[in-house]
């Protein structure tokens, strides 16, 4: 702000020796003057103070009118004053009603009603004032504030107005409309208002007669300049007179430009005077003192030069701000997303005068990692990286902290290969939390020279991340939520296939049931002979049982498994596993594996678990033709809150976690997304049926587990597979393959014929005699007459006229002790788990075999 001090005896004396010098000259302009017709300009200006201050016998005193009276002099125009309420004056400018406006802000809405003299007169901007005891400090705490504000004023409704950065910021302010400052200003002492805006005029004159504060939240940057009825026959003159005159009085720090803008706009208490005329005319006749001027010139000479040296430091000063608060403005403007974080970093560069602005993202993947989303590079927008917080300056921001280095920072992390990359010295970090006061992210400056004005440039970082954290919570919200659709749309895709594959695979199996059974009872009969029967007998059996092995993938991918849930260790399905597949791998391929031996049980089928370690196992040999390394690894982890919420399935708590990586080729980007898709495959026809990764992904799902795969091209693969851990130990137990011969009575109970007619035959050649039902009604017939008799009911689930489930309660009730076999193609939610929790003594699952049979039935009996 430029200020002038009073008069001076020294001053006085230039001003008589410029009289003298060109008195002669006034005289002469004066005689001109008299002899051309006087310019006559009506001239309007607002009754609201500060821009008109006072008013004295029809003399205007205002910062606007002591430079218009000055250049009417000089032109020899004759003004007439009018004041009127500001939206009147703006209507008659335009209507012609008056010529000029006095003070009067830019905007190109208005340029199209009025024609705008080129050069400023000052630049304004709006600002908030406050209470002393106000805790407002950013924009974003006016939400729900009661505001008072000028009415109908350019720093009211224009376009950077308070009511647009209201709209734009979502504050939701309660608006008071008053008709000058005064009343803005006394809402606010008397605590009618929270806030109010003023202009930066209104805060320099009029502030200091009251007990309120400035906040430094500025918006709405303004230009102001004289305001000229377009259609006046001389308007073009106007506009150039007043450029013409602006332009010589900025030129020189003494003219009465620069005294009125210190009286008017100067700091509170600065106050200055300017000379009458009377009393200069009176200096000017005081020639006598000429021999003073020119014994005191060479002082005089030095004050100038160092008045003009304050001036242009001054200036200086004034255009780093205005840099300023143009970067905070552009960079906090109404864009949204990934081209708002572009302007903010940017301007945030620019306006700090620093090479580098990142905008980073935490990442939690169960691990915390940083992730830039811009980063500036000095002149452009640079190529985004991931990065370890550990061992980086911005390890404690991401804690919540701002933090900050003023030099030396590459000594300080010297494993920091970024910062010596970028060849950073300084470095500012400010952390960005949502509105829970979690973080989110953080803005981070970097410089190639020490820090300075330090707390300067942390204050305006502060106001960009005030901003910065409402835009990153709205996009990690809108990213959640559309994370969130795509699984659900994933998961009712997958459900409806899903069904489908369940009632194929069900069906499949009560027809393998039958077919298995009768190859088993051939093999029985002829397995001994080198005969046509044995090995058609052999062949069948075979075939059935690759058939079984794919319906039980469909139903690993349906996710209508997991029948035996049991305590299981993983480290022994693994290492079981690897004894039977490493058999077939090329001996190009190196298979090792790191398994915690402290690792958690799980509860799960061990069948289905083994099934999952296999495909995984198999597609990473396949991904490798030329060889390769895969890895196998377990450890316990924890899931947090936090990685739990992106996936609804998963709860927080203790998993074990086994990672798969291979060497491959890995996968593509375009078709990573597909890969758990059923009958998706990149195998030529006739090698892969497209089902091993989605039976993992359902085998996984229904054991409440969750899978994620990374991948690059050319470099490998890894899969991440969590469990959920069980604190009850493991249990090792194979079933055994012989034969059991038994003795006892049971009632089999199958709606399929050829079913029944099989497990009929196997029971009677294992030694027990079989009543045989064809639906739970019968069965309900059956028992009620031979209940002692019978010792065992082997009981399908699917059936017409009364269906397992309903079948098993009425047993119960018959008997509560009944020993009950449930028999299924495949088990639903609700299903055969629930009645096993009721007291179903084993489950068995369609195709089964005569040993399964014998093991099953002989453990009952014999207890």
């Amino acid at each position: 702000m430029f200020r002038i001090r009073y008069i001076t005896l020294l001053e006085a004396s230039l001003s008589i020796v410029l009289f003298v010098s060109i008195s002669s000259f006034f005289i002469k302009s004066d005689s001109l003057l008299s002899q051309t017709q006087t310019k006559k300009y009506r001239v309007g200006y607002s009754e609201n103070p500060p821009p008109v201050k006072e008013k004295v016998e029809g003399i205007i005193y205002s910062p606007y009118s002591e430079i218009i009276h000055y250049i009417a002099e000089k032109e020899g125009w004759e003004l007439e004053y009018f004041a009127e309420p500001w939206d009147e004056m703006l209507a008659e400018v335009i209507t012609g009603d008056l010529d000029i406006l006095m003070n009067m802000a830019y905007t190109k809405e208005r340029a199209e009603l009025v024609l705008f003299n080129k050069e400023n007169i000052y630049n304004s901007w709006g600002e908030i004032i406050v209470s002393e005891d106000s805790n407002i400090r950013s924009i974003t705490d006016l939400k729900n504030k009661k505001v008072a504000t000028l009415n109908r004023g350019i720093n009211t409704d224009g376009p950077q107005g308070i009511l647009q950065q209201d709209k734009f910021f979502e504050l939701n302010c309660s608006f008071q409309f008053y008709d000058n400052n005064y009343e803005i200003l006394n809402a606010v002492q008397e605590n009618i208002a929270e806030a109010g805006v003023l202009t930066r005029l209104g805060m320099n004159i009029m502030l200091s007669d009251f007990d309120l504060k400035r906040t430094g939240i500025v918006f709405s940057p303004l230009q102001v300049r004289f305001g000229i009825n377009k259609k006046h026959p001389d308007a073009q003159y106007l506009a150039d007179a007043f450029d013409k005159h602006l332009r010589e009085l900025k030129s020189n720090p003494e003219s009465v430009y620069y005294l009125a803008v210190d009286k008017y706009m100067g700091l509170p208490g600065n106050k200055s005077v300017i000379i009458p005329a009377w009393m200069r005319w009176s200096l000017y006749i005081g020639t006598g003192l000429t021999i003073v001027a020119f014994v005191l010139s060479g002082i005089l000479r030095w004050q100038v030069n160092k008045r003009t040296t304050d001036l242009q430091e001054a200036n200086f000063e004034l255009k780093h701000n205005e840099k300023i608060l143009r970067n905070i403005v552009e960079g906090t403007s109404a864009k949204t997303g990934s081209l708002f974080f572009q302007e903010l970093t940017k301007n945030i560069a620019s306006a700090l005068d620093m090479k580098y602005a990142l905008a980073v993202k935490l990442i939690k993947n169960p691990q915390i990692k940083c992730r830039t989303f811009v980063f500036w590079n000095d002149t452009d927008f640079g190529e985004n990286f991931e990065y370890d917080l550990k061992g980086t300056p911005c390890e404690e921001v991401a804690n919540g902290n701002l933090k900050y280095y003023e030099n030396n920072i590459q000594k300080r992390f010297p494993e920091y290969e970024d910062i010596i990359h970028l060849g950073a010295v300084s470095y500012i970090g400010i952390p960005l939390t949502n509105s829970q006061g979690d973080v989110m992210g953080h803005l981070a400056v970097l410089d190639t020279k020490p820090l300075t004005n330090k707390n300067r440039k942390i204050q305006i970082l502060e106001i960009f991340a005030a901003r910065g954290e409402s835009e990153l919570e709205r996009i990690i919200t809108e990213q959640e939520y559309e994370s969130l659709q795509e699984q659900l749309y994933q998961s009712q895709k997958m459900e409806s296939i899903g069904r489908l594959a369940g009632g194929v695979a069900h069906d499949f199996n009560n027809i393998l049931t039958g077919i298995m059974g009768y190859a088993e009872m051939l093999q029985l009969k002829f397995g001994h002979e080198n005969s046509t029967e044995a090995e058609a007998a052999s062949v069948i059996l075979k075939s059935t049982e690759r058939a079984a092995n794919l319906t039980r993938q469909l139903l690993g991918f349906a996710r209508k498994g997991k029948y035996n849930p049991v305590p299981l260790n993983m480290n022994s399905a693994i290492r079981e596993t690897i004894r039977v597949s490493e058999k077939i791998f090329d001996k190009n391929i190196n298979l090792y594996y790191e398994l915690d031996e402290k690792l958690y049980s799980i509860e799960a089928d061990k069948a289905q678990i083994e099934q999952v370690l296999t495909n995984l196992i198999f597609n990473a040999k396949d991904a490798m033709p030329r060889g390769g390394s895969l890895k196998i690894t377990t450890e316990n982890t924890i899931i947090d809150k936090a990685f739990a919420s992106r996936y609804p399935e998963l709860i927080p708590g203790d998993y074990i976690l086994i990672c798969i990586t291979d060497t491959g080729v890995g996968i593509s980007k375009n078709i990573i997304d597909s890969i758990f898709d059923p009958f998706f495959t990149t195998k030529s026809e006739g090698q892969g049926t497209g089902l091993g990764l989605a039976t993992v992904y359902g085998i996984v799902k229904n054991h409440n587990g969750h899978i994620t795969v990374y991948s690059e091209p050319e470099f490998g693969t890894t899969f991440k597979v969590y469990f959920p851990a069980s604190k009850v130990a493991a249990i090792e137990s194979n079933l055994e393959k012989e034969l059991h011969a038994g003795a006892g009575k049971i009632l089999l109970v199958d709606d399929e014929e050829f079913v029944r007619k099989m497990t009929s035959m196997m029971l009677q050649n294992l030694g027990y005699d079989v009543f045989v039902a064809e639906n739970g009604k019968e069965a309900l017939e059956i028992y009620n007459n031979h209940e002692k008799e019978i010792d065992v009911v082997l009981l399908d689930m699917v059936m017409p006229v009364m269906a397992g489930r309903e079948t098993f309660f009425e047993l119960k009730k018959i008997n509560p002790s009944v020993n009950v076999v449930i028999s299924s193609g495949y088990s639903q939610e609700g299903g055969a788990t629930e009645l096993m929790a009721k007291g179903a003594e084993k489950f068995l699952q369609k195709p089964y075999k005569m040993h399964e049979l014998s093991q099953v039935f002989s453990e009952i009996i014999n207890k």
